[in-house]
């Protein structure tokens, strides 16, 4: 595998897994606003904008640039 495809394949994991994160971040969103849970609105964005989700996000970019 050339180091084109290679960096392309981890650009589209990255794209999707950024996309799924917002995706599950949203779903987490609207049944917390659904149900009237003050505790699910505050808790998800602090971990789906943060940590292990961006360190994560951020190490695979960096190999992929």
């Amino acid at each position: 595998m050339s180091a084109d495809a290679e960096r392309e394949g981890l650009r589209r994991a990255v794209r999707l897994v950024m996309l799924l994160n917002l995706g599950y971040f949203g779903v987490e969103f609207a049944v917390a606003l659904a149900i009237g849970s003050v505790s699910l609105l505050a808790e998800p964005a602090p971990h789906r904008f943060s940590g292990d989700s961006c360190h994560g996000s951020a190490k695979v970019c960096s190999r992929s640039g």
